[in-house]
């Protein structure tokens, strides 16, 4: 009996494919099989919450964020209506956990497919061709991606159990060992992807006069309730480290230095509006609060920096300008923002 030629081509990409790391890798081969082997448009995939139970549709696809090919947005078979029509097909109805769905426009099919999940999201690709897809193709598809995603997500317990190594003892926010680690990690993602990143340096305002005039135990209890509020802010995919002292660096993947100054915004104003308590005091009563703020500097890989070292030097250095231009701000190659 012929296998028709499609699910050969489907069944040579299963086993030829050994990359094992999820995210990104997985995307790129997953875009190369539906351009090359069934001659689809490139794939954006996009995150969704995984538990939108709450939520409207329409709500649920205002949440989804782009993960790969973020460029092809607006483009025409990609322009915001049309991207704005799948997210709402993709979220209305049964979710896209494990499966796929159609959608026709009346000049193409589009269609999206479930990629893999985590604890908080799913992952889907959307494509378009001008005629309909094999749906067995599909089904197989999914399956096979439902099959590897069970085994991504136990490699990704296992580099839990190992990133255990590199907690900082204080925080519980990785190390600066870490930090190293995956900046060198990011910079080989952008020479296999192209995908840019930026890195934000934290530094909190006047901490040596909280230490001086409170003592080290408030001191410490404030640098772990700073790190549980930063935890709060991020993505997913972003990544934070104690740098050392006072001292935070986040990488935020996927961003240009424009994104990573509003994620610098949003910080200034979480920290700003929160309460810090001192928890040194037993007597309830007697517990004070302090109000804190955080200087930051921002660098893009690679438009400010082109190895690792340069770009923790130039966030460095702009942190320092911020601080210069009166704490409570962020700042990249010379521009100012603040709350």
């Amino acid at each position: 009996m012929e296998i028709p030629k499609p699910l050969a081509e489907l069944m040579e990409f299963m086993c030829s494919f050994s990359k094992l790391e999820g995210g990104k890798e997985l995307y790129g081969e997953l875009d190369q099989f539906f351009q090359k082997r069934m001659s689809t448009s490139p794939m954006i995939v996009f995150a969704k919450p995984r538990d939108g139970s709450k939520l409207h549709s329409k709500d649920m696809a205002k949440s989804c964020r782009t993960l790969w090919n973020r460029n092809l947005v607006g483009e025409d078979h990609f322009s915001a209506d049309l991207i704005e029509l799948n997210l709402l097909k993709a979220c209305e109805g049964e979710p896209i956990f494990k499966s796929w769905k159609e959608y026709y426009t009346g000049e193409d099919y589009y269609y999206s497919i479930y990629c893999g999940h985590s604890d908080q999201q799913v992952f889907f690709g959307l494509v378009h061709h001008t005629e309909q897809l094999d749906k067995d193709i599909l089904d197989y598809m999914v399956r096979y991606l439902s099959n590897i995603d069970s085994i991504v997500n136990s490699f990704s317990e296992l580099k839990k159990m190992e990133d255990l190594a590199h907690l900082d003892d204080v925080t519980g926010l990785y190390n600066q060992r870490k930090l190293y680690k995956d900046l060198d990690f990011s910079i080989k993602k952008h020479k296999d992807y192209k995908e840019e990143f930026s890195v934000l340096f934290i530094d909190v305002d006047h901490f040596k006069a909280v230490n001086d005039g409170h003592g080290h135990l408030v001191g410490t209890h404030l640098l772990f309730e700073l790190a549980e509020l930063l935890r709060k802010v991020l993505r997913e995919t972003d990544m934070i480290y104690r740098y050392g002292g006072d001292e935070f660096v986040m990488i935020i993947p996927d961003s240009n230095p424009e994104i990573a100054k509003i994620v610098g915004s949003r910080i200034l104003n979480a920290v700003k509006n929160n309460e810090f308590s001192d928890a040194t005091s037993e007597d309830s009563k007697s517990k004070g609060s302090f109000k804190l703020s955080v200087s930051i500097g921002v660098a893009g890989f690679p438009s400010d920096a082109r190895t690792r070292d340069e770009i923790l030097e130039i966030a460095d250095k702009m942190m320092y300008e911020a601080k210069e231009a009166g704490r409570g701000q962020v700042c990249h190659a010379g521009e100012l923002s603040s709350t």
